[in-house]
C-alpha cells in the first residue's frame, strides 16, 4: 500500500493535469510480474488447426477404440467419424458451409455427439437448443441465428415448429449420405465452431460464438491440466447447451478418451450418479459444486480427476475428494472465453479457496476500468488470447462494449464482469459478481463474501444470499439456508455478527429444505421464495427505570 501511494503521488507531482482515471499505482515491477509472470502461458499447440482434423487424428491413431458410449449403445472412433461424416455431407447438400449456423434440438444420445461432429465436419458451427425450453425460445433462438438447418434426435419429446428452416431428423437413415470419407476441409481456426446461448440482460438470449482456435488451445489445456489420455472415461454429466458439455465432449474426442454421456434420469438422481460412475469405472469428470457436494468421494476410487466448475465451489468439500492422491481442479471461465479459463489445483493442504493460474490459451488481468491492478487490488477480470469469443450475434453495441481493443497485445479484451485480485504467488482470487456488489444504506456490500461467513457456520450445508427490494421498495438482503437440522434465525445472526458489520447481516432470513438449481446445476435465484418477515434481533424490554424514561423519550420522537 505504502509503494502504491508513492507511485500515485509520484505521478500527480509529475503531471497535475492528470486525471485521476489515468492514474496508475502500481510500479513498473509489479507491472512485468503480472504482464510477464502471472501470464506466462506460453505452452505450444496448432493454433491453425481445427477441431475437425485434431479429432480426425485420433481416428487415425485410435479406430477401434470406443469413442462414446450412452446406455447400452457404443460406438468406435471409426464408427463415429463414418456417421459423423454421412451427416457432413448432407448438411453440405442443403447449403451449410463456413460460419452457417445449425441447429441441433436433441435429446442426450449417441446422435447428439454425431450431431455436433456432423456439422463441424460440413463447415457450420452448431447452435445447441434443449427440446425442454418454451417454444417461445427455441423460436427466437432460430430467427435470431438464422439457423440454415435443424437436426433433431427426439426419443420421448415432440417438436412443434412452425418452420420453413429445413428439418433433418437423425433417427431416419435418410438422413445420411451414402459417403463414408472425411470431406474435404472448408473451415480454418478462425471459423466459429458453435454458438451457445446464454441468459441476456435484456431478458432475451445472447448467442454467443466461439472459434475453431479456442477449442484447440481448450483441448491442448486438457493434455496439460487433466492429463487425459486413451485410458480415461470422462463422464459427460453437462446440459449441451452449457459451456462446459463442449469442454467434456472436444476434451475428450480430441485426446482419445472415451466420453460417457449420462442419461437425463440418471442425472438428476445422485444415489444413481454414484452408481453409474462406479459400475462404468469412470476416471474424469467436470461437475458444478452442487453435484460434488451430493457425491460420497469413498464410494467413487475409479474417479481419478475431479474438475469442479461453473459457480464457487466449497473448499472443505473440494479438500476432502483431494484425499489419497486424487487430482481435484477448480475451474473457471465464462461462455465467452471458450469454457475454462483459469485452473487451480487443490490439494488436502489447501488453505483457501482460489481459480487459479490463466490456462495455455489464455491471458488474465485485473482492471480498474482502463488501469492495471498490483498484487491484492479487487478489480475487474479481463481475458484476452485466443480462447475470447468473436463476440455477441446480432449485438454489435454489447459486443463493443464487452470485447474491447486488448491494450496489451494483439485482439480483444473480454470484460467479464466478474470481481478479482491476484494473490502474490500469481494465482487469482474470485470475489463474486461486480453486478452483485450492492449498496445498503450507502454501504457497498459483496453478496459473496456473506454468503461464504454462512457457509462457515458449522451446521449450515448450504447457502445463497440475494439482494431484492422488499414490500417498503428498499433494497435488502435476502438469505437462505439448508441444514439437517434446525437451526434458529438468532444462532446465524448471532454468528454473522462475529465476522461481519451489522449492515451486512441479512435482514431477511430463511432456512429452506434445498437450494434450487437451474438445469445447468447452478443456482435458480428467481425459485428461492420470498421472505415475508424481517430476522430482527429480539426485542429487550428496558430493564429500570433509566432505560425506560430513555426508551419512552426515543418512542415520542420516533
Amino acid at each position: 500500500i505504502l509503494k502504491h501511494f508513492i507511485n500515485v503521488i509520484s505521478q500527480l507531482i509529475e503531471n497535475i493535469e492528470i486525471k485521476l482515471s489515468e492514474v496508475e499505482a502500481i510500479s513498473d515491477l509489479e507491472r512485468r510480474q503480472i504482464l510477464e509472470d502471472f501470464n506466462s502461458t506460453t505452452v505450444e499447440y496448432y493454433k491453425d488447426k481445427t477441431v475437425v482434423e485434431m479429432f480426425e487424428e485420433q481416428v487415425e491413431n485410435i479406430p477401434d477404440n470406443i469413442a462414446v458410449v450412452y446406455e447400452e449403445q457404443s460406438l468406435t472412433y471409426a464408427e463415429l467419424n463414418a456417421k459423423a461424416n454421412q451427416l457432413a455431407y448432407t448438411l453440405r447438400d442443403l447449403g451449410v458451409k463456413p460460419d452457417d449456423f445449425v441447429a441441433i434440438i436433441a435429446d442426450r444420445s449417441l446422435e447428439m455427439t454425431i450431431g455436433i461432429l456432423g456439422v463441424l465436419k460440413s463447415g457450420g458451427a452448431y447452435v445447441p437448443i434443449d427440446p425442454t425450453y418454451p417454444e417461445e425460445r427455441i423460436e427466437y433462438i432460430l430467427k435470431d441465428s438464422r439457423a440454415k438447418v435443424i437436426l433433431t434426435y427426439l426419443s420421448e419429446s415432440e417438436l412443434n415448429l412452425c418452420t420453413e428452416i429445413p428439418v433433418v431428423d437423425m433417427s431416419v437413415a435418410e438422413s445420411y449420405s451414402k459417403c463414408l470419407d472425411n470431406p474435404m476441409k472448408v473451415s480454418k481456426s478462425n471459423n466459429i465452431a458453435y454458438c451457445i446461448y446464454t441468459s441476456g440482460t435484456t431478458g432475451k438470449p445472447k448467442g454467443v460464438m466461439l472459434q475453431h482456435d479456442g477449442l484447440t488451445g481448450l483441448i491442448k489445456s486438457y493434455q496439460e491440466t487433466f492429463e487425459m489420455t486413451d485410458e480415461d472415461r470422462m463422464l459427460q454429466y453437462a446440459s449441451y447447451c452449457f459451456d462446459q458439455s463442449v469442454g467434456d465432449i472436444f476434451g475428450t474426442l480430441c485426446n482419445g478418451s472415451s466420453l460417457y454421456i449420462v442419461s437425463s434420469d440418471v442425472r438428476y438422481n445422485m444415489s444413481e450418479l454414484e452408481k453409474y460412475i462406479a459400475e462404468n469405472e469412470i476416471t474424469t469428470a467436470s461437475l458444478t459444486p452442487k453435484v460434488v457436494r451430493e457425491l460420497n468421494s469413498d464410494k467413487l476410487p475409479c474417479l481419478r480427476l475431479l474438475d469442479s466448475g461453473g459457480e464457487a465451489g466449497e473448499l472443505s468439500v473440494l479438500k476432502k475428494w483431494a484425499e489419497n492422491g486424487r487430482k481435484v481442479i477448480n475451474s473457471y471461465g465464462p461462455t465467452e472465453a471458450t469454457v475454462n479459463t483459469t485452473y487451480a489445483i487443490i490439494t488436502s493442504d489447501t488453505e483457501y479457496l482460489y481459480i487459479g493460474k490463466p490456462t495455455v490459451h489464455t491471458n488474465v488481468y485485473i482492471m480498474n476500468k482502463d488501469t492495471l491492478c498490483g498484487v491484492g487490488v479487487p478489480g475487474e477480470l479481463c481475458i484476452t488470447g485466443d480462447g475470447v469469443a468473436r463476440g455477441y450475434l446480432n449485438q454489435p453495441e454489447l459486443t463493443a462494449e464487452k470485447f474491447v481493443d486488448n491494450p496489451f497485445g494483439e485482439g480483444k479484451m473480454y470484460r467479464s464482469g466478474d470481481l478479482a485480485r491476484w494473490l502474490p504467488d500469481g494465482n487469482i482470487e474470485f470475489l463474486g459478481r461486480i453486478d452483485e456488489q450492492v449498496k445498503i444504506r450507502g454501504f457497498r456490500i459483496e453478496l459473496g463474501e456473506i454468503e461464504s461467513r454462512i457457509k462457515e457456520i458449522e451446521a449450515v450445508r448450504d447457502c445463497a444470499v440475494i439482494a431484492r427490494s422488499d414490500k417498503n421498495g428498499d433494497k435488502a438482503i435476502y438469505a437462505y439456508y439448508t441444514s439437517d437440522e434446525e437451526i434458529g434465525i438468532s444462532e446465524i445472526r448471532s454468528s454473522l455478527s462475529q465476522s461481519l458489520p451489522e449492515y451486512m447481516i441479512p435482514a431477511y432470513m430463511m432456512q429452506i429444505e434445498k437450494i434450487p438449481v437451474n438445469r445447468n446445476g447452478k443456482i435458480d435465484k428467481k425459485a428461492l421464495p420470498e421472505i415475508e418477515a424481517k430476522a430482527l434481533r429480539e426485542y429487550i424490554a428496558p430493564r429500570n427505570k433509566t432505560e425506560e424514561i430513555i426508551c419512552n423519550i426515543f418512542g415520542e420522537i420516533l
